[in-house]
């Protein structure tokens, strides 16, 4: 059994190209842009600030999106 279980991983490792013997390297996955994002959080804090409600849930998502939009909006 042990030998079957060492086999079946041993032919998985070969046979996958992202396992440890090809290391690749890491790379920003293309998306939208920061500046695109930021634009986008910045607007969402404003328009959710005016229609908020009043409770805790609600001061939690604006200081979500708040912090989000200081994230894409920082100039590197």
């Amino acid at each position: 059994m042990k030998i079957l279980l060492f086999l079946l991983f041993s032919i998985i490792l070969l046979a996958d190209n992202t396992s440890i013997f090809h290391p690749q390297t890491q790379t920003k996955p293309q998306g939208p842009s920061d500046k695109s994002l930021c634009k986008l959080f910045t607007d969402k804090a404003r328009t959710y600030e005016k229609n908020m409600r009043d409770d805790d849930y609600a001061k939690v998502t604006l200081r979500s999106y708040k912090h989000r939009a200081a994230i894409y909006c920082k100039t590197k």
